[in-house]
């Protein structure tokens, strides 16, 4: 469902509300002793009552809202003198009654599936993202010995991003949304940076949702950095966000992936910006 639609869908549960109690206040003044508002009042309130039981009770919310609206007109309907166009306002009370009590449930139920749709949809796409990235670990695995094995250096580039609207260190919104745009936001610099790089570099996930590993095989340091600094030029452009890198090589670190992966997330300085270097193509 779209959101849109949802709300619109809002608006018009909550102006069936208001347009229930705007009924009930005619009806009074025109008509004293004929509805009883307490009743009425709750009547309104039980469709809201009804979504806390299972569906097949919350479905049914237009009956106990009908049942009081016909408690509230019982002590008032013995009396003669009641004009016309009372009985046409309690008719149309009680069908704006019952359409609001429908609506009620509808927007419940649509916010459950949504819910459970984003739920499944999460974790199917946390289950697809653990298996690709058991996949290009182990790519990562034989990269390390072949480069140990060549005597090539093995270069280890670290991304961290940050939205320019997003004050760091401020509180995170936690909800369906803005858990869903960060993930899109994330799944589309991945693709950015997968354009960007070569056919043999990997890129790997640091276990947050604004940070990344690229593994460059037999790349010099100075060649990594070229490499990030294109990155940051890159997640700027696209993405307004603020870039922090860092590069580690095996030079420094040796050829254990995790030592190396390890090095560069804990390096806090940014790599200063190269303007020249060279890239080394695994063969």
């Amino acid at each position: 469902m779209q959101s849109k639609s949802l709300v619109m869908l809002l608006t018009a549960t909550v102006a069936l509300a208001i347009s229930c109690v705007l009924v009930l206040e005619i009806v009074t003044i025109e008509a004293p002793g004929v509805l009883r508002p307490i009743l009425i009042y709750a009547a309104i309130i039980a469709p809201l009552v009804c979504q806390i039981f299972p569906t097949t009770v919350a479905r049914m919310a237009w009956i106990p809202t009908l049942s009081l609206f016909a408690i509230g007109l019982l002590g008032g309907i013995e009396r003669s003198d009641v004009a016309l166009h009372v009985w046409l306002h309690a008719t149309l009370l009680a069908i704006l009654l019952a359409a609001y009590a429908t609506l009620v449930h509808r927007v419940a139920s649509w916010e459950q599936d949504l819910a459970r749709a984003l739920t499944f949809v999460s974790r199917s796409d946390l289950a697809v993202a653990d298996a690709v990235e058991r996949e290009r670990l182990k790519r990562c695995e034989g990269i390390v010995v072949l480069c140990q094995r060549l005597n090539q250096p093995l270069s280890v580039l670290h991304l961290n991003w940050m939205r320019q609207d997003c004050e760091e260190g401020a509180s995170q919104d936690w909800s369906f949304a803005s858990q869903f745009e960060r993930l899109s936001i994330r799944e589309s610099v991945l693709k950015q940076v997968g354009a960007t790089i070569r056919d043999s570099d990997v890129v790997l996930s640091d276990g947050t949702q604004n940070g990344l590993f690229v593994v460059c095989p037999a790349t010099y340091e100075r060649g990594a950095e070229l490499l990030g600094g294109r990155l940051e030029t890159m997640l700027q452009r696209e993405f307004a966000a603020q870039v922090k890198r860092s590069v580690v090589t095996s030079d420094n670190h040796g050829f254990v992936l995790a030592d190396l992966m390890i090095a560069a997330r804990n390096c806090g300085a940014p790599a200063a910006s190269v303007e020249y270097g060279a890239v080394v193509s695994l063969r």
